[in-house]
């Protein structure tokens, strides 16, 4: 059972930290984060006059500056390792905003705990919501609520509203 366990936590952590392709530049400073890239191009058309950068979560990338600064975070060793990574990228990304399409994820909803400075916005586009509103009023809807905790300076770049 123990060596199951274990074999388990290895695949696990191979699968989460080996296996991705590995970026090796530190991420950039921007005004917001997206986290978890999934869903992360419909954000792309509304935030065009801002730095935006991505969070991959999933297995797609793993950034190793911010791996190994992870490394020294307390979280790291009691066993929290994705929390210590996300930690680290957020700080070195220094976002005003982060926005994401995953809104099942605990990890997520502990961010404004952590960093009370920084807004997270969640869209949740279930199934449910396209049958009572058609598409581009959802679009309409996004755009106000980024407006809304961005500041005005998006609200002039958006005309047709």
């Amino acid at each position: 059972m123990i060596i199951r366990q274990l074999k388990l936590k290895l695949t696990g952590y191979y699968k989460l930290f080996i296996a991705p392709r590995k970026i090796w530049r530190r991420p950039n400073k921007s005004d917001v984060l997206i986290y978890d890239a999934c869903g992360a191009q419909s954000f792309f058309p509304y935030l065009t006059g801002y730095t935006v950068e991505l969070l991959r979560l999933r297995g797609e990338t793993i950034n190793i500056h911010c791996l190994l600064r992870a490394l020294f975070k307390i979280d790291f060793w009691k066993g929290k390792l994705m929390q210590a990574y996300k930690d680290v990228y957020i700080e070195l990304v220094a976002p005003l905003v982060i926005m994401t399409f995953i809104d099942n994820d605990p990890g997520f909803y502990s961010i404004s705990n952590r960093f009370p400075l920084i807004k997270t916005i969640f869209f949740r586009m279930a199934s449910d919501w396209l049958i009572f509103f058609r598409l581009y009023i959802i679009q309409k809807i996004i755009v106000l609520i980024i407006c809304w905790f961005l500041g005005v300076q998006l609200a002039s770049i958006i005309i047709d509203l």
